[in-house]
C-alpha cells in the first residue's frame, strides 16, 4: 500500500482492489469501475454482467495512464 500511495501524483486514474475469498470477478470488475470512474460520469451498466464491466472499465481507462493493484494475499506467515 506504501508504494501504491507512493505513486498517486504519477497516474490521474488508479485503484487499490483486494481480492477475498472465493474469487469475485463481478466484485473485483465493480471495485475497480467504482475509483477509475470519471467524477459525475453515468455508470448505466448491468452490475451482474461481467462483459458491461470490462466494456465500462475500458472504457474509463481508454486513453489514460492508470494504475491498478489487485492485492491478493489472504493470510500471512512468520
Amino acid at each position: 500500500m506504501a508504494v501504491y500511495r507512493g505513486l498517486e501524483g504519477r497516474f490521474p486514474c488508479r485503484a487499490f482492489v483486494t481480492v477475498s475469498r472465493p474469487f469475485d470477478i463481478k466484485r473485483v470488475l465493480r471495485d475497480i469501475l467504482q475509483q477509475v470512474i470519471a467524477t459525475g460520469s453515468s455508470s448505466m451498466v448491468d452490475p451482474d454482467l461481467v462483459s458491461q464491466l470490462v466494456g465500462k472499465v475500458r472504457e474509463n481507462l481508454q486513453g489514460k495512464r492508470y494504475l491498478i493493484v489487485i492485492d491478493d494475499l489472504w493470510e500471512t506467515s512468520a
